[in-house]
């Protein structure tokens, strides 16, 4: 089931984000701005502006942002559908909920090689590994969000597909483009960043290049039939793994990863 996405808009419209945040922040109104102290890190002072116009909230210490959906997500501990429910009961209003069509195992099964082949590719390439290093990112934070590397290649991953997959699986995965009839690895000489939904399934890719000339610098999957950006937060996912191995609840204190953008 989903929600269609106008209801949520609807939400969003009838949602005033000052009574969101004030009902679990103390604001003061100070110009243009509601300011509170951020529940998102350590911090006595006032440094989190919440804009009744722009419906939109901002910590100028942590940079955490965003919309009334986003800080329920956050503070609540809560997936996208939650919070969304959570706002829309209390307006009053009754969720419009859609049948999806129901996925095919092949469906995740093909993003699953892609993580083992990417991760396989990064051990192989010291280029990607030297750049992980100059980026702080150790060994053991790689594994535990399975960084990878995707080859300096046109298709090295279709061609290793190709036969292993039904092409409307290949199509509909978000990993290749065609063109002129031909079709091509959408990554290519990347780090790669597997995006996780809340249950923990691959459900797209985020890559970065490692040459400073190469464009774009970050490239993510497009929208599928699994992938949804505006529903998914990058690294949730591992950051509620964490919370129960640490047997604490982190709702309050920051509990995100990066927005999945183009």
């Amino acid at each position: 089931m989903s929600i269609p996405k106008s209801f949520i808009d609807q939400v969003l419209d009838q949602t005033d984000i000052v009574d969101v945040v004030g009902r679990r922040v103390q604001l003061n109104k100070k110009g243009s701005n509601y300011w509170g102290v951020c529940p998102f890190h350590d911090d006595h002072k006032p440094s989190m502006a919440v804009n009744q116009d722009k419906q939109f909230y901002y910590c100028f210490v942590c940079q955490a942002s965003g919309n009334s959906i986003n800080f329920l997500r956050d503070y609540e501990n809560l997936d996208f559908t939650d919070a969304v429910e959570t706002l829309a009961s209390s307006l009053g209003l009754e969720i419009p909920y859609e049948k999806t069509e129901i996925q095919d195992e092949n469906d995740y099964s093909i993003l699953d090689e892609a993580v083992k082949v990417f991760e396989a590719k990064l051990k192989e390439s010291k280029k990607a590994i030297n750049y992980l290093k100059s980026r702080n990112i150790s060994g053991i934070t790689a594994k535990k969000f399975q960084l990878g590397f995707s080859d300096d290649s046109w298709d090295s991953l279709y061609s290793s597909f190709e036969k292993r997959f039904e092409q409307k699986v290949m199509a509909s995965s978000g990993l290749f483009l065609e063109k002129n009839k031909k079709n091509y690895d959408r990554f290519r000489n990347r780090v790669i960043f597997p995006i996780r939904n809340i249950k923990g399934q691959n459900i797209a890719f985020g890559g970065r290049v490692i040459d400073p000339d190469d464009e774009p610098k970050y490239l993510n999957s497009p929208e599928t039939k699994l992938f949804n950006k505006s529903n998914e937060l990058y690294g949730l996912y591992e950051a509620r793994k964490e919370t129960k191995k640490n047997g604490f609840n982190n709702s309050r204190r920051g509990l995100y990863g990066c927005y999945c953008t183009s």
